[in-house]
């Protein structure tokens, strides 16, 4: 099997999913345990079960650029057997989780396996809604600011008019 694509440092923030599963579940508990100690990242909950689009038990720890260099090869060296999928936080959760993803450690399955595109369709149509929801309400803003403008300009007409 070919060496994954190690790490680099080329964006603002980031995501570390440390997978694991019912025979590795001490260590990464004791990795968990060790991160929050040695780090103040924001660690996310021990999922023992498939969560979003990883098909593997897993739990996420979010860090920026700044922590990237002291972080990662301490994580390298830390997390004994475990797999560990590093990507970048750039918002396009399928670009993230593709385009701008690392691994530390061999992936015991493929990553296609690991990760499910057909389960980030939730999530971009949830995108997508917000984008539909948040013009729509500029929309509606606007048309609200122009008829409160046209009400004012009119008051201020009438009022003229009659003074």
């Amino acid at each position: 099997m070919d060496s994954p694509k190690r790490p680099i440092n080329n964006h603002e923030a980031y995501h570390a999913h440390v997978y694991f599963d019912e025979s590795t579940l001490d260590t990464a508990k004791h990795l968990h345990q060790k991160i929050q100690q040695n780090f103040p990242l924001k660690l996310g909950r021990i999922h023992e079960r498939p969560v979003g689009p990883h098909t593997m038990w897993s739990y996420q720890v979010l860090f920026f650029n700044a922590d990237f260099d002291r972080f990662i090869p301490w994580l390298d060296e830390e997390r004994k057997t475990l797999n560990v999928l590093v990507h970048a936080s750039t918002g396009d959760d399928l670009a993230d989780h593709t385009k701008h993803a690392y691994w530390l450690g061999y992936r015991r399955v493929r990553s296609s396996r690991i990760l499910t595109t057909s389960a980030f369709k939730p999530y971009l149509c949830r995108q997508r809604q917000r984008q539909r929801l948040n013009k729509h309400r500029l929309i509606h803003t606007t048309f609200a600011f122009s008829t409160l403008s046209l009400l004012a300009l009119t008051t201020l007409a009438v009022c003229t008019c009659t003074a």
